[in-house]
């Protein structure tokens, strides 16, 4: 690309050769030394005072500069058009470097290796180089036998003990450039003779080469076509076998010293004629031309080269005043070419001028134009005449078609001036002005060393447009000026070039996608070069073994394809080999070399193509053994986040599918051809992985094939490739299989293992310990934890998914696990197309303890295998996730992107606010599926029952017992068993408790009938130490209740006190359930029951005995009466039996109740007297539940009331016991009495009086008691007496208690009823105040303060002054502070 760049025209190219056996290093080395001479001033090249040489060498003292570029390729041989009307297209000089320091290697043999080298690359009637040099560097401690002294002057030996070798080296390439400008006089000589300015007349590309003149050793120019004329057609093996294309053989060097025949001497010896040149035209078809141009041309032309040579000598001023005089004279048609090359000239004349003189940058003037336009102008000239240009007719082919062979020839041209316009406007533009560093730019060896830029942007592009008023698009254009339908013309390398500088400079604009554009088109090229040079290659062969040149069994030497320097002498370097060779039966094709520099490159640039088109062609992994193992880029599986986890379509989508799949099939087409088999491998299943939702059927399975065949063909050829799993995520879900209940072992505290009376009940009450009947923090933990046992199989469930049109198979799908040790061998499988696929796998833990699994391993064939997670969606992770989410739409909707900014890796780069949230929030933990492997449990199994098919019929308050026999079937002892039961009418109980709508003596009466009357208990086991293979006998006792009709018994056992190194605080148990059918059958039901007192007041005057006296009671304010209906609800008769147990007496009343009948059943009760502290009690609960409130809203008054009725059932229910009999069959069981309701009349008639008031009538006189007749007292009128009210105490309360009450005594006079009296009617009764006459109130009557079992007398006088039947009531009240109710009793007095 020197010949493009926009100092090129200016630069004298010097060719850089290794000549030898020197390395690489070493040859890069004392290169890039040699190359640090990039411009040389004029005052340090040494003058030539030989006459007529120094015409084109510089004065003394003089300012300005050489500019000496340092090639490593030679031109192609179709460029020789070029030698005559661009010198500096040309290498003007060689420098050979050589390593010396081998003794083996003498200096004559680097010579000769040298002159090799030149005859290789350079013909014999090349008229370039016209210099050349060899440099042998002496490296360590040198070759102390080698003779640093030299015969041939072109040799120059450096020795390492030299301390300034860069000096030396200056001064070395200094003396080159003079021979170089002595040189310039003879072709300048040349040139102005009349064959010379016939020659350049003559033809609108003439071409120089050199000839000899063997008698006098003088060489001489020759004009016109070289002697080896060009092909006549332009095919793709001319731009790959350069060096055929300029000799059809080539003898290998001699080991003796023999020079280029005109390359002997130092220096180009005049011509003993007048200009010491001769000029010749090769053919009668030059001859033609020359007759044909000569009567419309001038000196223009020979001025302008003239002027070249000026300019290549760094005497601007002289090149810009021949430029000018031609100009002047070339103004015909046929000169367009040579009017836009002295343009070109003029424009590079000025920039190396103010170059020299320019260290800031000019600085626009205000109201002018900007410094840069009229060299733009005339560069822009100088591309519109070349693109002008119309190449000359040449001679006719045998078909009869004029044959155009300058068409390549002014297309490059155009091209190169189009590419240098460019790259002035882009250095001035990269600059942000004409500056010395934009002339730097400009003189530059790499054309954009300066302009890569760290971090561009768009706005960083703006603003330099807007300081140097150079829009991109302008620059755009000029680029695009060198596109177009004449590079068709070019030869593929010429092609190559051009392209590749216009991506670069695209690129450097940041126009991406036009970038990519050329890219593509440069790797067409490419591609067209290696497939002609293996048809080429191909053909030769084939010839070569048709022709019997070959013997059997081995290939012809491949040549050189011509993409680099055949035989440069680097070390360990050979030609490019060729993959077509085997041709025929028993031929090989040896690979001499195996390299993949050059197939890498073109590789880059094609992911990079297609990354910049939104498609990832690295996307899937490759790797080899030794190496890091491939992983896939899409990081989605292996991450939180979210990831999570990667979700296939869930990506932003990015660019047109079409023009993606159009890419991507020329990427493995181009990986299919060069070949690149592990590259082809790995675009193939990119593309499958990126573009699987836009490809058809035909295409996945086609990318599929070639993938496999292209690993297996790489593993072959011993490239042992490994490709990242590149399907997509396979699992869906992964589950752990539940142990059956038999087998699942249930975590229990130690404490279990001591026995608890209550544990049972609370157990059938909740079936849970928390006192709470609403306890948020007893959370079960994750329901991802799964128990299974040590050293006993578990099977694990693994669902997948194919997305894609083709069945895939899976070579191993394994377990991906953490924590104990898991036994489980990997399993492959077939996962039809877009189907799912259940896989089980079964495993084993080998050691108790928590076993994490994390996911799974999946490896397809010829793959790595990859891990995929499977996090559980845990609460957090789906606030995360929700977080994420929100922060990223509100990114979408807050920034909007265009062109490659859309691209989703570059919106990533710009949502810094949620990379700081990602900083600043925790490192996200991700949760997964746990499993607790615990010991080795035993395993039991009933062996037998005396059940009779698992059902027991019974009456209701029925009870029977049955028997189980459990056997040991592990190895393991079995010492703990523990028995619980489940029947439905506990789950109805416990629902209604835990719903919470029950009053507080309902839930009581729901427990009680879950803890006293249960319907499966418990009577014992035969042995608590069950051995393998022993048996043992449970004894189960099952009680008929009404509502249950099925049940079941849990037998949980343990070999809970095995051997331990260290406590524990848990132990696990096994569970057997054996299920049970129940039919219980209704007897006889307790309907209405009554609590009756036995004392009742009776009608003044009657004499009937109490009616204690039929129970044979003698205190009956003592007792009550309690009755109750019973009916019999079956089809046979029962006998109900009720017993009082009250002390130590024992009552009963047996009666036969009839089927359908309903009988009462009257049994007297002592009464009942409970402390306040007992009544005053709140209503408990069976369970171990705190906070139980009662749903309804009950006044203070209202729960006393509520208390004291619940005590007293209580007592009265503990005071009868009721039970039933069959007569028939003997069977018995218990009546159920407490569905019966106790009513406060009830209460009073069961309730004992806290206090006794007793009346008596004394006589004042005496103090003795007034007689009775019959229940009444005998007075006498206007005899004073004292009625006499006596208080005792019998509430059981301690003296000096503070819940003693004050007693009030009321003594209320009631007058006579008319139906009381016995006597005759007193006809003079005015009222009772009349009739009798008191000594203090009547009402109100404090008593004081009673202790338990105290006593006290209140006497209230009262004198009756009248006849007559008094009849009092008495009322004991207590006070507000004590409250005991009302005690009243009635007496009467008769006064005659």
């Amino acid at each position: 690309m020197d010949g493009m760049s926009f100092a090129s025209l200016a630069q004298i190219k010097v060719l850089l050769l290794p000549v030898g056996r020197i390395s690489q290093q070493s040859f890069e080395q004392w290169a890039n030394l040699i190359r640090s001479f990039d411009h040389i001033r004029l005052d340090e090249i040494p003058p030539d005072t030989r006459e007529g040489q120094s015409r084109f060498m510089p004065a003394p003292m003089s300012n300005g500069y050489l500019h000496v570029s340092y090639p490593s390729h030679p031109p192609p041989p179709w460029h020789t058009s070029l030698s005559l009307f661009r010198i500096s297209h040309f290498p003007l000089g060689v420098i050979g470097i050589a390593d010396c320091s081998n003794p083996d290697t003498p200096l004559t043999s680097v010579l000769a290796e040298f002159h090799a080298a030149l005859e290789q690359y350079f013909p014999m009637e090349s008229a370039f180089p016209l210099a050349s040099r060899c440099y042998a560097f002496e490296e360590g401690d040198g070759n102390s036998q080698m003779n640093m002294a030299s015969s041939d002057p072109r040799l120059v030996v450096i020795p390492s003990v030299m301390g300034n070798k860069q000096v030396y080296v200056g001064t070395l390439i200094s003396e080159l450039c003079a021979e170089i400008l002595s040189s310039f006089a003879n072709l300048a000589k040349a040139m102005e003779s009349p064959s010379g300015i016939a020659a350049l007349n003559g033809q609108q590309l003439p071409v120089i080469s050199r000839s000899d003149d063997l008698g006098g050793h003088f060489m001489q120019y020759t004009f016109g076509l070289p002697k080896k004329s060009r092909p006549s057609t332009f095919s793709h093996s001319s731009s790959f076998n350069n060096a055929s294309g300029m000799r059809d053989s080539m003898d290998g060097p001699s080991n003796g010293v023999r020079p280029h025949p005109h390359r002997a001497t130092t220096g180009i010896p005049p011509s003993p004629s007048g200009s010491g040149l001769t000029a010749v035209n090769s053919s009668p078809a030059s001859k033609k031309r020359t007759t044909t141009y000569m009567s419309a041309t001038s000196n223009g032309r020979l001025g302008k080269l003239v002027a070249d040579l000026y300019l290549l000598s760094g005497r601007t001023s002289d090149a810009v005043q021949w430029y000018v005089e031609s100009l002047a004279q070339i103004r015909g048609p046929q000169d367009m070419i040579w009017q836009a090359s002295a343009l070109e000239g003029m424009c590079l004349a000025e920039v190396l001028d103010l170059w020299s003189a320019t260290d800031a940058p000019l600085p626009p003037v205000p109201g002018s134009k900007p410094p840069w336009s009229d060299i733009s102008a005339r560069l822009e000239q100088a591309v519109s005449l070349y693109s002008r240009a119309s190449p000359a007719m040449s001679s006719p082919t045998p078909s009869g078609q004029p044959l155009d062979t300058e068409s390549p020839t002014l297309s490059l041209l155009l091209c190169q001036a189009a590419l240098r316009h460019s790259h002035f406007l882009l250095a001035v533009w990269s600059n942000k002005g004409m500056g010395r560093s934009a002339f730097d730019t400009m003189l530059g060896q790499t054309p954009f060393q300066s302009l890569s830029l760290t971090s561009p942007s768009e706005s960083l592009f703006q603003r330099m447009s807007a300081i140097t008023s150079i829009p991109r698009s302008l620059i755009a254009e000029a680029i695009n000026s060198a596109h177009g339908p004449h590079i068709m013309n070019l030869l593929p390398r010429d092609q190559l070039q051009v392209l590749s500088l216009m991506a670069a400079m695209f690129s450097c604009l940041g126009f991406r996608r036009k970038e990519v554009y050329i890219l593509r088109e440069v790797l067409a090229v490419i591609m067209d070069m290696i497939v002609a040079s293996r048809e080429e290659a191909t053909a030769k062969a084939a010839k070569a073994i048709m022709s019997g040149e070959v013997t059997e069994g081995k290939s012809p030497a491949p040549q050189n394809p011509g993409l680099a320097i055949a035989g440069a002498g680097l070390e360990n370097s050979s030609p490019l080999p060729n993959s077509a060779t085997s041709l025929g039966a028993g031929t090989v094709g040896v690979r001499a070399n195996v390299s993949d520099d050059g197939n890498e490159s073109i590789l880059r640039v094609v992911k990079y193509v297609c990354d910049i088109y939104g498609v990832d062609l690295s996307k899937i992994g490759i790797s080899r053994p030794g190496s890091d193992p491939p992983e896939d880029d899409g990081k989605g599986y292996n991450n939180n986040v979210a990831a999570s986890e990667e979700d296939e379509g869930t990506g932003e989508a990015f660019g047109w599918p079409e023009l993606q799949l159009g890419v991507v099939r020329e990427a493995v087409a181009i990986a299919e051809a060069l070949p690149d088999y592990p590259a082809l491998a790995q675009f193939s299943l990119s593309t499958l992985r990126v573009m699987n939702p836009h490809l058809t059927h035909s295409e996945q399975l086609h990318l599929y094939t070639i993938s496999g065949r292209a690993v297996a063909t790489a593993r072959r050829r011993g490239d042992h490739v490994v490709v990242a799993y590149w399907a997509s995520k396979p699992v869906l879900s992964l589950e752990i299989t539940p142990l059956p209940f038999s087998r699942t072992p249930v975590q229990h505290p130690i404490s279990d293992l001591e026995p608890r009376s209550s544990g049972e009940a609370a157990g059938i009450l909740g079936g849970r310990r928390d006192p709470f009947i609403y306890n948020p923090r007893l959370k079960s933990a994750s329901t991802s934890e799964v128990v299974t046992v040590q050293n006993e199989p578990m099977e694990f469930v693994i669902t997948l998914y194919n997305r894609l049109c083709f069945d895939l198979e899976v070579q191993s799908v394994r377990l991906s696990t953490s924590g104990v040790a898991l036994r489980a061998m990997p399993v492959s499988t077939l996962i039809p197309a877009e189907s799912y696929r259940v896989l089980r796998i079964n495993a084993t833990a080998t050691e108790p303890g928590i076993l994490t699994v994390r996911g799974i391993w999946a490896q397809l064939p010829g793959g790595a295998a990859q891990e995929f997670l499977l996090p559980l969606a845990t609460d957090e992770e789906e606030r995360r996730t929700d977080r994420r989410k929100s922060i990223l739409d509100a990114e979408s909707l807050r920034t909007k992107s265009s062109g490659l900014a859309a691209r989703p890796e570059e919106r990533d780069k710009r949502r810094q606010s949620l990379v700081e949230a990602a900083k600043a929030a925790p490192p996200a933990t991700q949760t997964f599926l746990t499993c607790k492997v615990v010991e080795e449990q035993p395993l039991l199994r009933i062996r037998r029952t005396t059940l009779s098919h698992g059902a027991v019929m019974l009456y209701d308050g029925e009870t029977s017992t049955f028997r189980l026999t459990v056997e040991n079937i592990s190895s393991i002892p079995v010492d703990f068993v523990k028995l619980a039961f489940d029947d439905t009418s506990i789950s109805a109980a416990q629902q209604a408790l835990a719903d919470g709508e029950l009053s507080v003596a309902e839930a009581y009466e729901t427990e009680y009938g879950l803890v006293h009357r249960p319907v499966f208990s418990y009577q014992g086991i035969s042995t608590q130490s069950i051995g393998p293979e022993k048996k043992a006998t449970i004894a189960v006792t099952c009680f008929g209740k009404l509502g249950c009709s099925h049940g079941s018994i849990q037998i949980s056992y343990s070999f809970a006190h095995r051997p331990r190194d260290s406590p524990v605080d848990v132990f696990h148990t096994r569970q057997i359930i054996h299920p049970v059918e129940i039919s219980v059958f209704e007897t006889l039901c307790c309907e209405t029951m009554d609590v009756i007192p036995f004392w009742h007041a009776k009608v003044s005057g009657s004499e009937d005995p109490s009616p204690g006296n039929l129970f044979q009671i003698s205190d009956p304010d003592q007792w009550c009466l309690f009755s109750v209906e019973v009916s019999n609800k079956y089809d046979a008769p029962f006998e109900a039996t009720f017993d009082r147990v009250q002390d130590e007496s024992k009552d009963t009343t047996t009666r036969l109740v009839a089927p359908g009948a309903t009988v009462r059943i009257i049994l007297p009760l002592k009464r009942l007297s409970l402390p306040v502290a007992v009544t005053q009690q709140p209503i408990p609960t069976l369970s171990n539940r705190q906070f139980v409130v009662s749903k309804e809203k009950l006044s203070a008054t209202e729960e006393q009331v509520q208390r004291e009725l619940f005590w007293y059932r209580e007592h009265l229910f503990k005071s009868l016991k009721a039970h039933w009999r069959e007569p028939s069959s003997g069977r018995q069981g218990e009546i159920y009495l407490r569905s019966l309701r106790l009513t406060m009349p009830m209460l009073r008639a069961l309730q004992t009086s806290p206090c006794k008031l007793q009346i008596a009538l004394v006589r004042q006189e005496d103090d003795n008691e007034a007689p009775r007749r019959g229940l009444k007292y005998a007075a006498t009128p206007c005899e004073f007496y004292f009625i006499r009210a006596r208080v005792t105490n019998n509430s059981g309360m301690i003296s000096q208690s503070t819940d003693l009450s004050y007693l009030v005594a009321h003594l209320v006079p009631m007058l006579a009823s008319p139906l009381s009296f016995s006597l005759s009617y007193v006809p003079a009764y005015f009222g009772l105040m009349d009739s009798a006459l008191f000594d203090s109130s009547l009402s109100q009557i404090p008593v004081g303060l009673l202790a338990s079992g105290d006593s006290v007398e209140v006497d209230t006088g009262v004198c009756f002054v009248d006849l007559g039947l008094f009849e009092f009531k008495a009322i004991l009240q207590g006070s507000a502070r004590y409250p005991t109710g009302s005690i009243d009793t009635t007496f009467s007095i008769l006064v005659e």
